[in-house]
Parts: structure tokens; sequence; C-alpha cells
């Protein structure tokens, strides 16, 4: 019937991982092969659920870190990020299953700032480099190589073991996803003129620039440019038949 509507429940299902015994500073992880440019948003953002496996050796708080990897290769370009996690409590609210400290909630910009930062004091690509300046937000950034968010490629989630003695714990990865799109419109400009000095030269100008977020009417937004170009170009036409004389032809040719 026209204008009804249908509530449909759908069974959301979180990627686990679940170690047993992890030694001190040693991490277990799974990957997945992307192609994804995220260039044009402004956050990453997940939640993560932590829980002990063994009873009669329970976790605590900042036992365990969860671990992101984006990348353009698993192991020789990326960005990694380390967030300390809270031990789930078994209550029936959503923030019991998913603590809010368990979020993650990244600044994509900050990603760029950790390679400057890098090169700036002329530390090593070739080895992961951990920033010391991002100190405002609960999680690291380490890079390594060179990166690009405009290439990603590969993307890791996995449980770090981040405390002195071996632990076994189960983590819960849920809704990995960007936020903030960048919706800011661009513009563009064509530019053309002609120029003629007394029928002895001709001279035409023409131009164009366009700006990251330009696009058509019909364009979605992520659709939307994400360079910013310029184009000129200079054409002349001289006419010396017109600037040289007789005579001075003559004595020109005579030399």
């Amino acid at each position: 019937m026209q204008g009804s509507t249908t509530v449909q429940l759908q069974n959301e299902q979180s990627v686990t991982l679940k170690v047993s015994n992890l030694e001190p500073n040693k991490t277990r992880a799974i990957y997945k092969n992307i192609s994804v440019d995220l260039r044009r948003f402004k956050n990453l953002k997940m939640f993560m659920h932590l829980e002990g496996l063994d009873v009669e050796a329970p976790i605590s708080d900042n036992d365990f870190a969860g671990v992101i990897r984006l990348g353009t290769d698993l192991n020789e370009n990326y960005y990694e990020l380390e967030i300390p996690l809270t031990v789930s409590t078994g209550g029936n609210s959503q923030f019991d299953v998913w603590p809010e400290a368990n979020n993650l909630d990244a600044f994509l910009e900050s990603f760029g700032k950790v390679k400057l930062e890098r090169d700036a004091i002329g530390a090593a690509i070739n080895e992961p480099f951990t920033s010391s300046k991002q100190t405002d937000v609960p999680y690291t950034i380490t890079v390594k190589g060179n990166p690009t968010l405009a290439q990603l490629r590969t993307i890791v989630l996995g449980l770090k073991n981040i405390s002195t003695s071996n632990k076994s714990g189960e983590i819960w990865f849920n809704e990995l996803r960007s936020s903030g799109f960048d919706n800011e419109a661009g513009w563009a400009a064509v530019m053309n003129a002609d120029a003629n000095f007394a029928d002895v030269a001709n001279v035409s100008l023409s131009g164009s620039m366009q700006t990251i977020g330009f696009g058509n009417v019909e364009d979605r937004v992520n659709q939307r440019s994400l360079d910013e170009t310029k184009q000129y170009d200079v054409a002349t036409t001289v006419s010396l038949g017109k600037v040289l004389t007789p005579n001075l032809s003559f004595m020109m040719l005579k030399m």
C-alpha cells in the first residue's frame, strides 16, 4: 500500500579477535585489502569492546590497546593508531557494552602533521616514528614510510598487550567509518583575451583555474575535484613584413 512503512531488524555484527597468553608488547591482528580515498573526510571513528577470557586471570583497564593501521601496504608505508582500552562491564546498556573511553575519534588531518614532524627532525622514514606533539588526544599516532590518505590499500585491526605479563582477552571492532565530509564548495573560471597592435602583432591569451571542491551541478559531493589546477596559454603572431621598410630589407639582403 502506498505510504506504508516496514520495520526491519538487522543482525549487527562485529569483527572479533581473541588472544590467549599474549606476551607483553606483542600484537595480534587481522587485515583486509581495501581501496579508499579519505582526503575529503575529517574524522575516523570506531567502537571497540574489550573483555577477558580467563576468569582466574582477569584483565584490567589499560592492559590492552587497540591497534588500527591504515596504509598503502602492510609493513612499509602506513599510519598506525594505538588507543588504550577499558574493560567492558557486564551491563545491558550500550555504554556498558561499548564504553565511551574505547571510542576512536581521530582527526585525519593530524596524520599528515606527524609525517611533517618526522621530516622536520630528520628521522629515518623506514623506521616507525611516533609523534611527541599529538598529546591532546587519547591515542598515539605512528607513521612509517610515505603513506597517503589518497591511496589506502590495506587496513589492519589488532590487539596489543601493553601490560607487564601475559594476558588473554577478546576485542570487538564495530563500525569503522569516516565522518565530517568536507563539503566546502570550490570555484572555476575561464579567461580569454585577444589584442591587436596596429596590424603588426596579434596576441592571444587564455587561462583557466579550478579549485578543490568544484564540480558540476549533478555531481555528488564525493565526485567533486580533489585537486587545484591552473592552466594558461599565450600565442603571438608578428607580421615582420609590415615592420621592415623595402630599403632596410634590401640592405639586409645585400649584407
